[in-house]
């Protein structure tokens, strides 16, 4: 829900820093785009995080497998190694989910950047500035 908000807020607040730069006073006029600014920031940096989790995971994962006990043989019996690559094999990267994106990774936050654009946009022919007049 945290996202959503920030996702809205951050759409209005980049319309209104568009739109109204002409028909608002000096005063009113730049609480939009230091909204915006601060909007965006706290909501990249919310974006990127969420990202970097999933990517961390699957390192960690990748370099757990690559490095670990069933590739040595040494010692093990062969039904211990048998289960050991089980569990390997049935381990997944976790990640944070967000509405039908299973898992946030880059492509996604760009994905969501390219949508809060055409959000924008989409509001930007809606309502033209001889509406604001």
């Amino acid at each position: 829900m945290t996202l959503l908000m920030f996702f809205v807020a951050s759409t209005f607040t980049l319309f209104g820093s568009i739109r109204l730069h002409e028909s608002t006073p000096i005063v009113e006029y730049m609480l939009f785009p230091l909204a915006c600014t601060f909007l965006l920031i706290i909501f990249v940096m919310l974006l990127y995080g969420s990202a970097l989790v999933y990517g961390s995971s699957k390192n960690f994962l990748q370099d757990w497998k690559r490095n670990s006990t069933y590739c040595q043989t040494s010692g093990e019996t062969a039904r211990k190694r048998m289960l050991t690559k089980r569990v390997f094999k049935c381990l997944r990267p976790f990640g944070v989910q967000i509405g039908t994106l299973q898992f946030i990774t880059k492509h996604s936050v760009i994905l969501v950047f390219a949508v809060l654009s055409n959000y924008t946009a989409s509001l930007l022919i809606a309502f033209p500035f001889s509406y604001f007049r």
